[in-house]
């Protein structure tokens, strides 16, 4: 009789618990992915997943990002892998940024503020944080690769202030577009709105689609250009899936990378 009770109590556990992870209704899941070429070359990829979640006063959108590259430096190979996530925002908004530079950990984080904002940043073991006053940038890393954000935050800019997940510091520099363009994705035609964003170490190209995604783009790494082009043209959204894993997962051990 004990050992029935004990099924029965572990069966009435595992209920509740698949109860719990029960689908959610009009959640979606869109996963976009970067080739990164230099001098022709494949030298990475980026992984950029957007969630979008129903919440109890309207959708919720979850930006995250997963970058890794290998270029040389003059004789020597330098990897970067950075792991990026936060909520989508029509303005900027908080995330957390671990990364591995050059085989160096280094963690960056963005907190918003009822005054402004709060940045973090752990190296070499000491951590650092200052504050920045609300108004000192108009977008992150982030932001740049939010579909819902980016185009109304870089066509409204002249003058375009983005806080790097990178290093935490405000990047800043004229933006000015370059008009209309049409790029082959997987063999599609795909037009997109391109501007050129000029920083201190050289220009920024930045081409957006007609739903707002992030088609390609270049990264300047040690004076280099790495030009970075989706692989596939993105799927639109249905507004009518379901959510496949839990909302909460493992959270980003800066030790994973």
């Amino acid at each position: 009789m004990g050992v029935r009770l004990s099924v029965m109590k572990r069966l009435l556990i595992l209920l509740a618990m698949l109860a719990a992870f029960e689908p959610i209704a009009h959640a979606e899941t869109r996963e976009l992915i970067y080739d990164m070429v230099l001098d022709g070359s494949s030298v990475g990829r980026r992984r950029v997943t957007l969630r979008y979640l129903p919440g109890e006063h309207g959708e919720i959108r979850m930006v995250e990002s997963y970058t890794e590259f290998s270029v040389l430096l003059g004789r020597r190979p330098f990897t970067f892998v950075q792991r990026l996530s936060g909520m989508g925002a029509p303005g900027p908004s908080g995330f957390v940024s671990s990364m591995r530079e050059g085989g160096r950990p280094e963690e960056v984080q963005l907190t918003e503020r009822l005054d402004g904002w709060r940045i973090s940043l752990a190296s070499q073991g000491r951590l650092k944080s200052w504050d920045l006053p609300a108004g000192s940038f108009e977008a992150t890393s982030l932001t740049l690769v939010d579909p819902d954000a980016a185009v109304e935050v870089v066509s409204s800019a002249t003058t375009l202030r983005v806080l790097s997940a990178e290093t935490g510091n405000v990047i800043e520099g004229p933006i000015e577009p370059l008009g209309a363009a049409t790029l082959k994705i997987a063999g599609q035609p795909l037009n997109v709105t391109r501007w050129k964003w000029t920083l201190p170490v050289g220009p920024v190209e930045l081409s957006y689609g007609p739903a707002g995604h992030l088609v390609a783009y270049t990264v300047l790494v040690a004076g280099k250009t790495v030009e970075v082009q989706l692989q596939a043209v993105p799927e639109a959204r249905t507004f009518g899936d379901t959510l496949e894993e839990p909302l909460i997962g493992p959270g980003v051990d800066i030790t994973e990378l």
